[in-house]
């Protein structure tokens, strides 16, 4: 700002001050070549893309690979086409078998560079303060493999006969050239980073670092995780071993979900649960009556369904004999509306018939094999419930025989102070209500508590 320094020393300038008489006319030209810039990708490089779908390359081949001219026979173009150069293509096979052999990127490098791997040649440009290009200077390259290239060799999809492009959308697609190894051989190599999957006609590539893996509740330290709950928040309990001061490590259950932890040590869960199981003891006859009830329940869930298909037989076999009819009058008459309407009525009497053995196949009453399999899994329990609980046959039973013991989620506060809610049919003193004749003269099972649990067994272990 000219004139204001007076006798102060020479004029002051601010920021906004200051400025480039030219600066308009400066970004004015850097929009006019930003454009063009685009004008120019916009001509080639749909071009590229179309000439990478027909085959040939527009890029640098890959080590493993060289790109041969040759002539376009529809445009009289030269193109470029990808092929395998065998001086190079059997370091990149060599390498995939080492990794699928389980050998480390170092003891890769060491191998391959003791049979002779060098990395491709190439020019050294000497180029100017823009970047540009002027003269070759020399060659660099012919370097021997380095650990951290293993990697990035191995991941390369265009070695198991793949492009993955940005406008394919991460999709791959099916290159033209020669693979230099199978897509076996690729995946195991690969194996735990990536994996190329064949979902039908086409081909997909899985991060399997991004994969979410679903996590499992089977801990042999910890079996009933998933069946107890916390107390306060009804949330399934947590698991983990705590370590003490000298060093020792305990395993507890807890809950500590935006409230105060409650936790308990998971042996005395364990003594505590076998210590209530043990005083459920049954007496043979209760263990007869607890079999004659299981085959009422039995019986009446499955009586009404075999009521329901036989009279669809019944219905099934008059529909045949009314088709039987219509067919027969098709043929006796000559006025061609009678005809039509007759043949749609059939049509409907056919459609009906159809559906009726569909509804039959459906709902097949079990065998007697299941019924006596049902039978024997009851008894084990009554007789053995601790080992049931603690040594099942499958432990992915164990939910299942968690709901047949216990009536309604347990907690470790009902572990803890001993108030374990045993379902009806585990109550051996309650069983002196019910007698073996009153039970037999009821018809409808949601009319006893008592038969009703017979029936949520069966139904359980049926599943």
């Amino acid at each position: 700002m000219e004139g204001i320094g007076e006798g102060f020393g020479r004029d002051y300038s601010y920021e906004w001050s200051v400025f480039s008489p030219s600066e308009g006319e400066e970004i004015l030209r850097a929009q006019q070549a930003k454009s063009e810039r685009r004008k120019i990708l916009l001509r080639t490089i749909p071009k590229q893309i179309e000439n990478i779908k027909n085959g040939y390359e527009a890029r640098p081949a890959s080590y493993g690979f060289r790109n041969d001219k040759i002539i376009d026979t529809k445009t009289g173009q030269r193109r470029a086409i990808r092929r395998i150069n065998p001086d190079e293509a059997k370091y990149i096979y060599r390498m995939y078998e080492l990794k699928g052999e389980r050998r480390t990127n170092r003891k890769i490098c060491e191998v391959l560079n003791q049979e002779g791997f060098l990395t491709r040649a190439k020019n050294a440009w000497l180029r100017d303060r823009n970047g540009k290009r002027i003269c070759i200077q020399g060659k660099i390259g012919r370097n021997p493999l380095k650990v951290n290239q293993v990697s990035r060799y191995l991941s390369h999809v265009s070695y198991a006969g793949f492009k993955s492009e940005k406008w394919t959308w991460g999709k791959l697609i099916k290159a033209k050239h020669e693979p230099i190894v199978s897509i076996k051989m690729w995946n195991e190599a690969n194996k735990g980073k990536w994996f190329i999957l064949k979902d039908g006609k086409e081909y997909r590539l899985i991060d399997l670092t991004k994969v979410k893996r679903k996590k499992s509740n089977e801990n042999p330290d910890f079996p009933f995780k998933s069946l107890i709950h916390c107390p306060l928040c009804n949330c399934r309990v947590k698991a983990a071993f705590s370590r003490s001061k000298s060093g020792k490590r305990y395993p507890f259950y807890f809950c500590n979900r935006k409230h105060p932890q409650i936790s308990i040590n998971a042996n005395e869960l364990t003594a505590i649960l076998k210590e209530e199981l043990a005083q459920k003891k049954f007496m043979k006859e209760q263990i007869v009556f607890l079999e004659s009830g299981i085959r009422l329940a039995w019986q009446q869930k499955f009586g009404s369904e075999e009521a329901l298909i036989k009279s669809r037989e019944r219905e099934i076999q008059t529909l045949e004999r009314e088709a039987s009819r219509l067919a027969a009058n098709i043929g006796r008459l000559s006025i061609p509306e009678l005809i039509i309407e007759t043949e749609k009525q059939y049509q409907i009497v056919k459609d009906k018939i159809a559906f009726l053995k569909a509804e039959n196949k459906k709902k097949v009453r079990p065998s007697d094999e299941l019924l006596e399999q049902l039978l024997s899994y009851c008894k084990k329990i009554v007789e053995h419930p601790a080992e049931v609980i603690f040594s099942p046959d499958n432990k992915a039973d164990l939910p299942i025989y968690w709901k047949l013991i216990f009536n309604k989620p347990i907690t470790l506060e009902n572990i803890r102070c001993r108030t374990l809610i045993f379902s009806r049919l585990m109550r051996p003193k309650e069983w002196s209500a019910v007698s073996k004749a009153s039970m037999a003269c009821h018809n409808d099972l949601g009319s006893n508590t008592f038969v009703k649990e017979l029936e949520r067994w069966v139904n359980l272990i049926q599943d």
